[in-house]
């Protein structure tokens, strides 16, 4: 069973959002208010209720607004790194962009405009059981799972589990 203190969320909320334009203009999509909240604390708490401790924010448009509103994250009983993005680097990019400041060998990647009903800790439980390098959950774009420290995989090997 992964021990979710030991374990990073990374958050990706560095896009425009301009299909949302003109609402985006003055905060990113992820700061827009929902629920009298801003939409990015929804999935905030999600996380700290899973007992996930250290969360990555890799941040570029409008960086600053994050940590403005969330600071270090203690008020949500988290600790938040940010990571700003030069320039557009994509999801790959932004995951690869963080990579310095996670802490354990085993991350969650959320989209920070996603919010789902995913079991995170049962993600984190299939993704152990199956000694998995890469989970996805099954609502699309939302939370997958990844090992940060491993081995690379030789040409062949898969160590993805059909489902989880």
């Amino acid at each position: 069973m992964v021990d979710p203190a030991e374990v990073d969320a990374v958050i990706l909320v560095g896009g425009m959002g301009t299909r949302l334009r003109p609402l985006t203009l003055s905060a990113p999509k992820p700061m827009l208010p929902t629920a009298g909240l801003p939409f990015l604390t929804h999935l905030l708490s999600r996380i700290a209720d899973a007992g996930i401790e250290h969360v990555v924010l890799g941040t570029s448009y409008k960086a600053g607004v994050f940590e403005s509103e969330f600071g270090d994250g203690s008020k949500l009983g988290l600790q938040i790194d940010y990571v700003v993005e030069p320039e557009p680097l994509g999801t790959g990019g932004g995951i690869a962009n963080v990579s310095d400041k996670l802490r354990h060998d085993t991350a969650l990647v959320f989209n920070g405009d996603v919010l789902s009903g995913a079991d995170l800790t049962a993600l984190l439980d299939c993704h152990e059981r199956n000694d998995a390098d890469a989970d996805r959950s099954t609502i699309e774009y939302s939370t997958f799972a990844f090992r940060t420290r491993r081995a690379p995989v030789r040409p062949g090997e898969r160590r993805m589990p059909e489902t989880c």
